[in-house]
């Protein structure tokens, strides 16, 4: 509870914060922010496309920690990267989870450096897990030097390498690829007129439409992760909305339209009986 008040309040206080200031001071913070990213960034323009598009799969990278990662402002972070772990404990070899985050959008990097900084420090309670092997690590590229990464267990109820946040969690999984189901129920005098199933994608990689249907997860450090949902004849909208939202959480979406739309984020299928005991 804690963990999700200070992650709900933090964007308040920088909203404040920003507006007390005069436009003189804004513009002499976002004249120092550019300098900041000019001294990171290499003045090589192919230099900086070779740290651009560097595989971060390529090798073993060091193992970093959360506090170093606290420390970083996103600007001095090139891009970031969810990789799925396989194989023994002992001899783990990575697989490809998500792709690359950072580089086109900085939304997604922002806001999970958002959350991290936000989220507090695990403390055990009930049968959480204390005893998980990483099955993910999130790589971190920062503009100087190299790569490290962070284990983690990607369960949805388990902390971040020793931190506790289930928005940060939310996050993880969904910049972690694949496809992430939704079921819509639409209603009508409590009546269940029609159950869709669909899905969408990784925030990063685009929306999932179709001839009658958009959806697509958004991850910002204003919003943190929402769903942005469009139902639609090709004429009109019947429903057209975003909300934000978690893995399991139902959240009925504003219509213009007959009826009411309520929209869950399925919980991915290893995480049900723990999310469920949450």
């Amino acid at each position: 509870m804690r963990g999700r008040w200070i992650a709900g309040i933090a964007p308040l206080l920088a909203m404040a914060a920003l507006l007390a200031q005069t436009p003189e001071e804004v513009q002499k913070q976002a004249e120092e922010e550019q300098r900041r990213k000019e001294a990171l960034m290499p003045a090589d323009a192919l230099e900086r496309q070779r740290i651009e598009r560097l595989n971060l799969m390529s090798k073993e990278w060091k193992q970093g920690d959360v506090e170093q990662l606290e420390q970083m402002h996103p600007d001095e972070i090139v891009k970031m990267q969810v990789l799925g772990l396989v194989g023994e404990r002992d001899a783990a070899k990575k697989a490809r989870c998500g792709l690359p985050f950072g580089l086109k959008s900085r939304d997604e990097l922002e806001a999970v450096l958002a959350l991290i900084k936000a989220a507090p420090k695990y403390e055990p309670h009930g049968e959480l897990a204390t005893d998980v092997y990483p099955d993910r690590v999130l790589v971190v590229q920062p503009w100087q030097g190299e790569p490290f990464e962070i284990g983690y267990a990607s369960g949805l109820t388990e902390p971040f390498a020793g931190l506790e946040s289930r928005p940060l969690k939310d996050a993880l999984h969904a910049l972690s690829g694949g496809q992430h189901r939704i079921t819509i129920i639409h209603l009508d005098d409590d009546k269940v007129e029609r159950v869709i199933h669909t899905y969408a994608i990784a925030p990063h990689l685009g929306g999932h439409g179709t001839d009658w249907l958009d959806a697509k997860l958004n991850l910002t450090p204003e919003k943190g992760l929402t769903l942005s949902l469009t139902i639609h004849t090709g004429v009109e909208d019947l429903m057209k909305d975003e909300q934000p939202m978690r893995y399991g959480e139902a959240k009925v979406f504003k219509s213009d339209g007959p009826g009411t739309y309520v929209v869950v984020l399925n919980i991915p299928d290893k995480d049900w009986e723990a999310v469920a005991n949450d």
